[in-house]
């Protein structure tokens, strides 16, 4: 297993928990994705040697050093877990666009749908017509249908703006953590 893999490897271990934790903030309006790392992900020192532990001759090649190099120097152990963690937030950033990007994806096309429909639904022309589509609808139901779907383009209206807020705190993030 090389570098990237191990990079790869856990920081989907690492995104999978935190992700709904992200998740969860945006639907509250918390978009900031640099507090989230410092407030709910754990990149300590200790943390990050001890997820390194089983991967450190691979560190240790990365880094072009040898692995007694890497362990005897406390500034080049340090120094890797810096790199460690960054290129670890690197991956989970892109794993939470993707995510995100994909739910945006999602949510535009359920608001055109609600759009689609009350259109559909002012536009009805034959109301209480059994050869319209969808059978006999009454100008309550009709009325109630529209409602409906003008309440779906306000949930997905706003599901939309959270989502392109995340997308842009992550993609603007630059985030400078201490160990």
């Amino acid at each position: 297993m090389d570098y990237q893999q191990v990079i790869k490897e856990e920081s989907f271990d690492y995104e999978i928990h935190f992700y709904h934790v992200y998740r969860r903030k945006v639907e509250n309006k918390q978009y900031d994705f640099n507090k989230h790392l410092e407030n709910d992900c754990k990149f300590d020192l200790p943390f990050l040697l001890n997820v390194m532990s089983t991967h450190m001759n691979v560190i240790a090649e990365h880094k072009g050093l040898s692995l007694n190099e890497l362990m005897d120097s406390e500034e080049l152990t340090k120094e890797a877990a810096i790199e460690f963690r960054d290129d670890m937030i690197e991956e989970i950033k892109k794993e939470y666009l993707r995510k995100l990007e994909e739910e945006l994806k999602e949510a535009e096309e359920e608001l055109r749908f609600a759009i689609e429909d009350e259109d559909y639904y002012e536009k009805r022309k034959y109301i209480g017509e059994e050869n319209d589509i969808g059978g006999v609808v009454g100008e309550e139901e009709r009325v109630s249908l529209i409602e409906g779907e003008k309440q779906k383009q306000r949930k997905y209206s706003q599901q939309v703006e959270d989502l392109k807020q995340a997308i842009k705190s992550i993609q603007t993030s630059t985030l400078e953590l201490s160990l």
